[in-house]
C-alpha cells in the first residue's frame, strides 16, 4: 500500500514538473526526456526551441541501432509536420528539424525510442507554441 502511494506521489510530482515546464506563447521552449522504467538511465531528450522553430532529438544511450526521435506537427495544420532522428549514441551530437512555423501557432511533439527505425515506445504528445 505504501509503495503504491509513493508511486502515485511520484507520478503526480512528474505531472507538476511538466505543468511548470509548459510555456505560454511568449516564451516557448521545452524539453522532454525518456528514461528507462527504473529511472536509472536516460535514453534521450527531445527539445523544442521557439526561436527558429527548431526541434532537436538527442540519443544519450544508443549507438547500437537504437535511437531517439522527435515527431512533431502544427496543430492547426497537421500537414506541416516532421521529425528528427538521432542514432549516434552519447557522442554529444543531436539531430535537428526546422519547423518553419508561424509565430504563435500551437505545435505538438513527442519523443520516441526506436530500434533500427522501428518504433519501440513513444510518449504522448506535448503541446507548446512557436
Amino acid at each position: 500500500m505504501i509503495k503504491r502511494l509513493l508511486q502515485t506521489g511520484a507520478a503526480l510530482a512528474s505531472l507538476a514538473v511538466t505543468s511548470l515546464m509548459s510555456a505560454s506563447p511568449a516564451s516557448a521552449d521545452s524539453t522532454l526526456s525518456l528514461w528507462n522504467s527504473d529511472h536509472v538511465y536516460r535514453y534521450g531528450t527531445a527539445h523544442f526551441a521557439s526561436y527558429g522553430e527548431i526541434f532537436e532529438a538527442c540519443d544519450t544511450w544508443g549507438g547500437n541501432g537504437e535511437g531517439i526521435s522527435v515527431d512533431w506537427y502544427v496543430v492547426s495544420n497537421p500537414s506541416n509536420h516532421g521529425e528528427a532522428y538521432d542514432t549516434s549514441g552519447a557522442d554529444g551530437k543531436c539531430a535537428t528539424s526546422n519547423g518553419n512555423i508561424a509565430e504563435g501557432r500551437q505545435i505538438a511533439y513527442r519523443i520516441c525510442r526506436r530500434d533500427n527505425g522501428a518504433y519501440v515506445f513513444c510518449s504522448g504528445y506535448y503541446h507548446d507554441y512557436a
